[in-house]
């Protein structure tokens, strides 16, 4: 949709060994980047705000 915009991603990481963790959770408004045109406008279908997680694994060679 062409919107950069900047936003905080707080997260947790855990290293042990060879492996690292990073889990963590933001919510944003879907409309503030241009998702949600047309008929899906309508946020009785899919919300506005949106809540994201992420959860990463990472492994040394």
């Amino acid at each position: 949709r062409d919107v950069t915009r900047e936003v905080i991603l707080p997260f947790d990481l855990e290293i042990e060994g060879n492996e690292a963790k990073a889990t963590g959770t933001v919510t944003i408004n879907r409309t503030d980047f241009g998702v949600g045109q047309g008929q899906w406008a309508d946020t009785s279908q899919v919300g506005d705000p949106v809540t994201i997680e992420i959860d990463i694994e990472a492994k040394r060679p």
